[in-house]
């Protein structure tokens, strides 16, 4: 085929028949390759109640990645290869306390339609609120006394209710103030126990005797003495 040409006929064709495949590749290598879709994850916080926790912050580092909504629900995304891991963080709002460890989430992107993976993060309250029922029995009108200041007082039928926030498995010692009636035994008595790690009600109770009143005898008349 190329026995009538010469160096430069033979050069000319051969770049004839390569300029196709230079071609090929020339727009292969310039065509721009379709964007890969971020991944995307479901980030909850929750409370000891399991409800939604509003405000609660998500971070990727040192950098906040989101922040949940009302429902305690907050969307994330981020690009990486598939297979890699982020660390983040969730950081609770006031007066919740963090998670202690973090949460590693694995990127990878699932079939169309599929939802997004959710994870779940728990925000525990550092205080816990703790309803008081008191009954003290034979004892009305008397002042409950915590930590030096009084909190409350007893009904005229002896029964009390206090609302207090305490700090998980904290000692709670209430006095029921008897110096004003010292009739009542036993005097000032304290009553204790120890809050739980949830709200709770507790009841109390404490029955007093009552002291009997000294009432000195009246002398009885001199009898009559025979003349």
């Amino acid at each position: 085929m190329f026995g009538s040409l010469n160096a430069y006929g033979v050069a000319a064709v051969l770049a004839v028949f390569a300029l196709p495949e230079a071609c090929s590749r020339l727009l292969s290598s310039d065509a721009p390759k379709p964007e890969v879709p971020p991944f995307q994850i479901t980030m909850v916080v929750v409370g000891e109640d399991n409800q939604g926790i509003g405000g609660a912050q998500v971070l990727s580092g040192k950098k906040v990645a989101a922040t949940t909504g009302k429902t305690g629900t907050a969307k994330l995304f981020f690009r990486g290869d598939e297979g890699s891991t982020v660390t983040l963080t969730i950081k609770c709002p006031e007066p919740y306390t963090s998670p202690a460890k973090p949460i590693t989430v694995g990127l990878r992107h699932l079939d169309p339609g599929s939802p997004a993976p959710r994870f779940e993060a728990a925000c525990t309250r550092q205080t816990h609120s703790v309803l008081i029922g008191l009954r003290a029995e034979n004892g009305p009108d008397l002042p409950i006394v915590r930590l030096g200041q009084v909190i409350g007082k007893t009904d005229q039928a002896g029964t009390a209710h206090l609302l207090l926030e305490t700090n998980p498995s904290e000692t709670i010692t209430l006095k029921l103030d008897t110096s004003g009636n010292d009739m009542l035994r036993p005097e000032s008595p304290n009553l204790t126990f120890v809050s739980k790690n949830i709200d709770e009600f507790v009841l109390l109770e404490q029955k007093f005797l009552v002291k009997k009143k000294f009432v000195p005898h009246a002398p009885k008349p001199p009898r009559p003495q025979p003349l």
